[in-house]
């Protein structure tokens, strides 16, 4: 490390990322508001920027709900007291949201956004959609849960993730089910973390349920019910951050994934 380079030298180009990002979306926003043919600036722009179409539209969405519904948000950008993240994370959290109902989002949580992690910041901006928005709450919730999903990917090095897409309840509840099991089952001598403890009794209940055997299984957790909460979706993955389960929050993409490597 260089006498020029210090830790506040490199948070500093962290913020100016904020910044420079706030500006190029109020820019944008600005020329696209005022245009008279916004089909031929946008495309125009994003030859220049050399970037996709769906890239750009994204970018024309964000500076449009910046503008029209978290000026708050766009504010703090501006000053580098959230990052990109932070402000794309309510972006999205306040889409199906009325203006009013949005600005009542960011009123509440940008005060304190600069403390909190994005998972937390997520998790009391769909605390507050459901207090002041209760019924479009429920919709969405009802909505989603029509996208009830089971899916396989194939991940590098011969792995692969199975990822289950439910209410936030039943996969809270299937994985602490799993997660107690492993617990309760594991020997004394056991060299394996609890992840893969997990993934192993998870797999051999998945894949041993209904055949014959000559050796107990556990309870197939992939029937149980669990309670259900309103407004709330979730994964095996857990890309949905408002979980109680510290497993829930730890990881840092925000997911906690189902497989991991099996010694």
């Amino acid at each position: 490390m260089t006498a020029q380079t210090t830790p506040a030298n490199v948070a500093g180009k962290y913020r100016l990322i904020a910044t420079v990002t706030a500006d190029f979306l109020s820019e944008l926003h600005l020329l696209l508001s005022t245009t008279d043919d916004y089909e031929r600036d946008r495309e125009e722009t994003r030859v220049l920027m050399k970037a996709g179409a769906a890239r750009m539209r994204a970018f024309a969405e964000q500076a449009r709900s910046l503008a029209a519904k978290l000026p708050r948000t766009q504010e703090s950008l501006a000053q580098g007291a959230i990052d990109v993240p932070k402000a794309k994370m309510l972006i999205n959290l306040t889409k199906p949201l009325l203006p009013d109902l949005a600005r009542q989002v960011e009123d509440r949580v940008i005060p304190i956004a600069r403390e909190l992690s994005i998972w937390r910041m997520r998790s009391l901006g769909e605390r507050i959609v459901r207090e002041i928005d209760p019924v479009g709450a429920e919709t969405r919730h009802q909505r989603r849960k029509r996208d009830r999903s089971l899916t396989i990917a194939a991940k590098p090095d011969g792995m692969g993730e199975l990822r289950l897409y439910s209410t936030l309840d039943e996969v809270q509840a299937a994985y602490q089910r799993v997660d107690r099991l492993a617990r309760d089952t594991r020997p004394n001598d056991d060299q394996r973390t609890q992840e893969q403890a997990r993934v192993d009794l998870a797999v051999a209940a998945l894949t041993t349920a209904g055949n014959e055997i000559n050796e107990p299984i556990p309870e197939p957790v992939s029937t149980i019910p669990g309670p259900r909460r309103p407004g709330s979706n979730a994964s095996t993955s857990h890309d949905s951050a408002g979980s109680s389960a510290p497993e829930l929050e730890s990881a840092a993409d925000g997911r906690t994934p189902v497989s991991s490597a099996r010694r």
